[in-house]
């Protein structure tokens, strides 16, 4: 294919960058880079041109910001390649990026779980740490891995832990609760992402759920 398509609109942005949009594709240049290569609104652009652009800049800003971003803090893999995507980077320059900082363990989504599950298990459920792991980009397998490596017993101890300690919180082994003082800690425990057999346990009754 000898061009990659017209180049449809160029958005200005901060900082002397201009946004290159072809359809739905973009990329970011400075305007030294567009006159270095002459790009301009409605011209068709050269595979040539653009393997160019990709291969001597854009591939080296990419691994370097994502340097940059992980030089502040830890991300996942999939957060930097959010993190990588608000720069207008095509996908096959984020691809090359990630498979950089990875080549030096610079993300590592297991390290990365475990480290999390690891500071909050004291005050999180399992099944609430895998929320927000998930919310992290962090995939089943690597949770899977997370969960044997840190709960080789399973995880109901730490929930039933858990749920003593925030039962112990709300001063529950010092007064006696009621049967709807009871059902109201229930519900709070279970928003906590304890299950039911660990609270039961915890509180040392039954109680009916409807």
């Amino acid at each position: 294919m000898d061009s990659i398509g017209i180049i449809t609109r160029m958005d200005s942005l901060s900082k002397g960058r201009v946004k290159i949009c072809i359809d739905e594709f973009a990329f970011v240049l400075y305007r030294s880079e567009l006159n270095l290569y002459s790009l301009k609104e409605g011209m068709e652009l050269k595979t040539a041109v653009y393997e160019e652009i990709v291969e001597t800049i854009l591939k080296k800003r990419a691994k370097k910001r994502a340097m940059n971003l992980l030089q502040k803090r830890a991300y996942t893999r999939w957060q930097l390649e959010q993190k990588l995507k608000e720069g207008f980077y095509p996908k096959d320059v984020i691809e090359t990026a990630i498979t950089y900082v990875e080549s030096y363990h610079y993300i590592d989504d297991f390290a990365y779980a475990m480290e999390y599950a690891e500071y909050h298990k004291e005050g999180k459920s399992w099944k609430n740490i895998q929320e927000a792991l998930r919310r992290k980009g962090i995939d089943a397998k690597v949770l899977q891995q997370v969960e044997v490596e840190l709960f080789p017993e399973g995880t109901q101890e730490l929930e039933y832990q858990l749920a003593i300690e925030l039962l112990r919180k709300k001063q529950y082994f010092e007064t006696d609760c009621d049967y709807a003082q009871k059902q109201k800690l229930f519900g709070y425990l279970m928003r906590k992402g304890i299950s039911s057999e660990m609270i039961r346990r915890a509180l040392d009754c039954t109680l009916e759920m409807e």
